[in-house]
């Protein structure tokens, strides 16, 4: 273990001028739910351990990809960075960040809620309550205990993305008086059949919860995949109560795909609506158009898009749309654009609440 965490400190590396790296042994909190505890590298504010002041606290899985790329399996996140930025423009307070790293081999075991089959009478996966149980009942209570922790749920969240984005929607879920936010970033909601639409209506959100969501077109072998996945739980969301802005943020990335680039591109938008000072003014509402190139046939669909301050963009999936020649031009449910006969003078409007926009269109055959 020692020669371990020494491979794993040589790695690090690189300092961290703005905060502290600090990496923790299991052998500090072992596990009695998980067969390997995870190693935990913490993201201090630089002055922690003068200051009089407790940090909120943000549970990050794939711990080993957020700060280093030398640590990495995949790439880094540059999430240090990213906090640091977002202070120095005032948009951010000091706040703690606990990578909890993967198990390697068992990653897909420990960050899926059910077992799914895969064949040959074999299973993968199910044992995200264990995992849960680790956070919640020796990883938190540790930390709170020896680190500056605002431990009010109010203060704590969740971070991840893939299949760490499945395990956090789940755990948000499953622990709300734990947890109060999460970010869920490309989620796996593909998993055991897309058993998350059935097990939302087990999960508990608050009125007060909120819930960043976000993936990209091109993730994928199909590339709207995702976006239908994502598209489905968004929709049960709504339908539970949550509200757009209050409860959720949602964003559909159109040159997305499923890398740690994209997410670090778009983690700043993640951060700042959990645990920073989000603004919900509207700038602008327009229609971005997306070109899906297919074997058989190219698609068109319009993306309904606000922008907010700060860099913040949503994708506003209530908006209503209405074509000019509704006998000519459709717009279905999911907003791809079905012409129905050839017009050279063809536009649609979208409708957001109080908002509008519209968009002129080339003939189409």
């Amino acid at each position: 273990m020692l020669d371990f965490f020494s491979w794993i400190k040589k790695k690090l590396g690189r300092e961290v001028p703005y905060g502290e790296l600090l990496l923790l042994s299991p052998d500090e909190y072992r596990s009695k739910y998980l067969s390997n505890t995870p190693v935990v590298i913490l993201y201090l504010p630089k002055n922690w351990k003068k200051s009089q002041k407790r940090y909120p606290v943000l549970y990050a899985h794939d711990g080993q990809n957020l700060f280093d790329a030398r640590t990495s399996f995949v790439g880094e996140w540059y999430l240090d960075d990213v906090i640091e930025s977002l202070r120095k423009k005032g948009l951010l307070s000091e706040m703690i960040v606990a990578g909890i790293y993967n198990n390697g081999i068992n990653r897909m075991h420990e960050y899926t809620p059910s077992i799914m089959p895969i064949g040959n009478g074999m299973n993968q996966g199910g044992l995200l309550d264990k995992h849960g149980k680790f956070i919640v009942e020796e990883l938190k209570p540790y930390l709170d205990e020896r680190f500056p922790t605002d431990k009010t749920r109010e203060s704590t969240g969740l971070i991840g993305s893939s299949l760490g984005a499945l395990a956090s929607f789940y755990l948000l879920g499953k622990y709300p008086e734990i947890f109060s936010k999460a970010a869920v970033l490309s989620p796996s909601f593909w998993w055991n059949n897309v058993g998350v639409l059935q097990d939302i209506e087990k999960l508990k959100f608050p009125k007060d919860v909120k819930i960043y969501i976000d993936g990209g077109w091109k993730e994928g072998e199909d590339e709207s995949g995702m976006i239908a996945l994502m598209r489905r739980v968004y929709h049960k969301l709504k339908e539970k109560g949550l509200k757009d802005m209050d409860n959720l943020f949602y964003y559909e990335d159109p040159e997305g795909i499923h890398n740690e680039k994209d997410w670090t591109r778009r983690s700043p938008m993640a951060l700042l609506y959990l645990y920073g000072k989000f603004s919900r003014k509207i700038q602008e509402f327009k229609i971005q158009l997306l070109i899906k190139e297919g074997f058989h046939k190219t698609q068109i669909f319009a993306l309904p898009v606000l922008k907010l301050r700060h860099g913040m963009l949503f994708t506003a999936l209530s908006s209503n749309f209405r074509s000019n020649k509704p006998d000519m031009l459709k717009v279905s449910e999911n907003g791809e654009i079905i012409p129905l006969s050839h017009s050279s003078s063809w536009f649609i409007e979208a409708n957001y609440e109080s908002h509008k926009s519209r968009i002129s269109l080339p003939g189409m055959k």
